[in-house]
């Protein structure tokens, strides 16, 4: 699935071209904007379930590369996740291309958080949308609690991430109300946390198609 050809990008190695400074902060480079729209291209999601998008160690190194460019504004979520703008990075991509976004329409989203997002990936006909993305076993999402911009989604869309020996796997899980979590938010020392199966359970999670239905006016949430 990884189409190699002379725009396709190189691996993490390819850093410094990717990214330019200025005194008003880091930039992509043309070569970085090539790179991410090369690789946003080679993106194939598997046909069952199609809410699964495959990508191999070269697409992830790649992914891995982009995502330094981010400003790092979440210095409490490292410390669960050292990986966490990979990680993010990801979930929100699979996310724009499995709604039908373009690679230029993607590049504009990627570019325009680099920095930082203030709480919202992206708008979709109207609503504020955060992708909250995690890995390993757990299914836990966590919420900043300090972060008052965060609170600005009217939707949080969860996917999940999973390193095998054969590539690297996001699953968009599917979507929820953000007033309708409150209910079920959890908290411990580091910040406040949902759990996935909790949704699952309660009838709050749907798939992510019932969105893409609820937009195009086939389904009503």
């Amino acid at each position: 699935m990884y189409r190699k050809g002379k725009n396709m990008p190189s691996t993490i190695n390819a850093m410094a071209p990717l990214v330019g400074v200025t005194p008003k902060g880091k930039h992509l480079t043309q070569e970085g904007q090539e790179a991410f729209i090369s690789t946003y291209k080679s993106f194939c999601f598997r046909q069952l379930p199609h809410t699964v998008l495959r990508l191999d160690m070269p697409t992830y190194e790649t992914i891995k590369a982009l995502s330094k460019l981010r400003m790092k504004d979440w210095a409490s979520t490292t410390r669960w996740n050292p990986d966490a703008e990979t990680t993010g990075l990801l979930g929100e991509l699979a996310t724009f291309h499995f709604f039908g976004f373009s690679p230029e329409q993607a590049l504009k989203d990627f570019k325009d958080g680099l920095s930082g997002d203030g709480g919202v990936d992206f708008h979709w006909a109207g609503e504020a949308v955060d992708v909250k993305t995690t890995r390993g076993q757990a299914l836990k999402f966590r919420f900043n609690r300090s972060n008052k911009a965060s609170r600005r989604a009217t939707i949080i869309l969860f996917s999940h991430l999973q390193e095998e020996a054969d590539g690297v796997f996001v699953q968009l899980l599917g979507w929820a109300w953000r007033f309708r979590l409150h209910p079920w938010m959890r908290s411990d020392s580091r910040s406040d946390f949902v759990r996935i199966e909790t949704l699952r359970r309660e009838g709050i999670l749907q798939p992510v198609e019932t969105l893409k239905a609820m937009i195009e006016g086939d389904y009503h949430a």
